[in-house]
């Protein structure tokens, strides 16, 4: 593509700007579930060289990655393929897995480490559960527990300082109630008198619909974090694919 046969990039450089400006902020808007990399803003910038020196920062800000990765180590595999000057500009991952795979995942036990992995501007993460669900009512518990695990840890544990949105998505073929559900296990949680069972730092606040507010503070009592959790059931929920 070249300015001659394109109208966009025979634009004066201050209204290509503009342009751009307008365009990932409206690509930022959240979608269930999120768009796969080739109708990202991402295939905007590999459309020719030009676009991608002007617009490829802007990008990495704008564009939901999916991984199908939960082990730090993992996250660190993809993270050193991103130019380490774009590295803090990713915002938002989507991390793929199957509820089978999800059941029998440890790392669910341990929350995300993304700011460790280098994603330190991680504001938004998507969690895929694809596949069929268990038909057996304790691994339902199972899976809530894992995920009451992740959401508290990631949040709470793993120093992701700018996160402030989890969505939760399945294919709607799960028994249990979504964010109500993972609420009430919170705040009987958060109220228990056994401090080995009660975090004593962290309170919910439930919302309209499937999405509650996750609270940490900080020993001196001062708001650390704040995350909004949600949760979706979606009929076809994208596939995985790694940048």
């Amino acid at each position: 593509m070249s300015s001659e046969y394109s109208l966009l990039l025979s634009l004066p450089a201050e209204l290509r700007l503009e342009v751009y400006a307008h365009f990932f902020t409206l690509s930022t808007t959240t979608a269930l579930p999120p768009q796969p990399l080739e109708k990202s803003p991402l295939a905007l910038s590999l459309a020719c060289r030009q676009l991608y020196d002007e617009t490829y920062a802007l990008t990495f800000a704008a564009t939901t990655f999916h991984l199908r990765a939960w082990r730090l180590a993992d996250l660190q595999k993809f993270v050193i393929r991103v130019p380490a000057p774009y590295r803090p500009s990713i915002t938002s991952l989507a991390i793929h897995a199957g509820v089978y795979d999800f059941l029998k995942h440890q790392q669910s036990l341990y929350g995300l480490k993304l700011a460790a992995a280098g994603l330190t501007g991680i504001r938004q993460i998507y969690i895929l559960l694809e596949g069929e669900a268990t038909q057996i009512k304790s691994r339902e518990g199972l899976l809530m527990s894992n995920l009451e695990l992740l959401i508290r840890k990631t949040i709470t544990l793993c120093d992701n300082a700018k996160l402030d949105k989890i969505h939760v998505i399945h294919q709607g073929k799960l028994f249990w109630l979504g964010a109500p559900e993972i609420y009430k296990r919170y705040c009987a949680q958060f109220s228990h008198p056994n401090p080995r069972l009660n975090p004593g730092n962290c309170e919910v606040d439930m919302l309209h619909g499937n999405q509650f507010r996750f609270l940490k503070k900080g020993e001196d009592g001062k708001m650390e974090n704040e995350v909004t959790v949600r949760m979706e059931a979606v009929t076809h929920p994208s596939k995985g694919e790694d940048m």
